[in-house]
């Protein structure tokens, strides 16, 4: 089971996904690694902060990878309406073979340059059915955030009342910093996982999107610090897996991504430069510093 919750308005997004993951065959927790069920992905004028819930392997492959797989496939100048055409066609295929146990459910954050940010749902699951099941179809639906908005997708039920009414609150702020607002995400997700027997991890990938005058800013935070790289897919490169392939840790190490943070602005319109030293690529067991290109991009 997942927890994924969104809080918006017109200043920003934000979103945090706990990592717990099932075994389809015994019904008990099986891992709590990070990227199990979170993509960013980076296109021309298009921002990205996906996170999924319901079935995590398709045959002998990850979700997670082939959701990733159809990312790297679009053009750099798709548009938020095709990157969900491409994903509910996908979804559809996948998990046909699996019936009413196919049910899968993916959130996704954009920012887009210019623009409004927006809120995509693509869901098979039919919330009125006990135990649930998979619907017939997938539906899309895209929220333009022009007002506070919030949504909780998942294991709803083991929010409280209490952090529910703190959601909503938080998705009216204009006035706190995106650390505050992600602090406050990974919050609200650790006091639900304690309600959920195990369902879903404290640790969780919270991140944030805002506007900065004509650019957007994202960061990301690894909460808890667990092993395991979240695919950054840009032009259908996917640097986390670089990462994994071209570093090393000590003996006995995993890599982990602790943090990653970006900035996108409409072409030809400059960047406001980063401010101090260098950062770093930080992982957990490693600790380089890189620029690729301008603007620097911190993973």
């Amino acid at each position: 089971m997942t927890l994924i919750l969104t809080i918006a308005n017109k200043l920003g997004v934000y979103q945090s996904s706990d990592y717990q993951l099932t075994d389809s065959a015994t019904g008990t927790p099986s891992s709590d690694r990070a990227g199990s069920k979170q993509i960013h992905a980076t296109f021309e004028s298009i921002q990205l902060e996906l996170a999924f819930t319901g079935i995590a392997r398709i045959g002998t492959q990850r979700t997670m990878d082939w959701l990733a797989e159809e990312l790297k496939a679009l053009k750099n100048d798709v548009e938020i309406e095709d990157i969900c055409r491409a994903l509910t066609s996908r979804c559809t295929s996948a998990v046909k073979p699996y019936g009413s146990r196919g049910i899968l459910t993916l959130v996704l954050a954009f920012s887009v340059v210019g623009g409004p940010f927006q809120v995509a749902v693509i869901s098979n699951f039919d919330w009125k059915s006990s135990p649930l099941k998979a619907s017939a179809s997938f539906t899309t639906t895209i929220h333009t955030i022009t007002k506070p908005f919030q949504l909780i997708s998942g294991y709803r039920g083991c929010v409280p009342p209490a952090q529910r009414y703190r959601l909503k609150a938080l998705s009216r702020l204009t006035d706190r910093s995106p650390k505050e607002m992600m602090d406050a995400l990974s919050e609200i997700n650790s006091i639900a996982a304690k309600r959920s027997s195990r369902w879903v991890s404290e640790g969780c990938w919270v991140t944030s999107q805002v506007q900065d005058g004509t650019a957007r800013r994202s960061a990301a935070i690894n909460v808890g610090q667990h092993n395991g790289v979240v695919p950054h897919v840009l032009g259908g490169f996917d640097l986390g897996d670089w990462v994994k392939k071209n570093f090393r840790t000590a003996p006995g190490r995993a890599i982990g991504l602790v943090q990653s943070a970006g900035v996108q602005a409409a072409m030809g319109i400059p960047v406001p430069p980063p401010e101090g030293e260098r950062a770093p690529l930080n992982f957990l067991g490693l600790r380089r510093s890189a620029r690729f290109g301008p603007p620097l991009i911190a993973i």
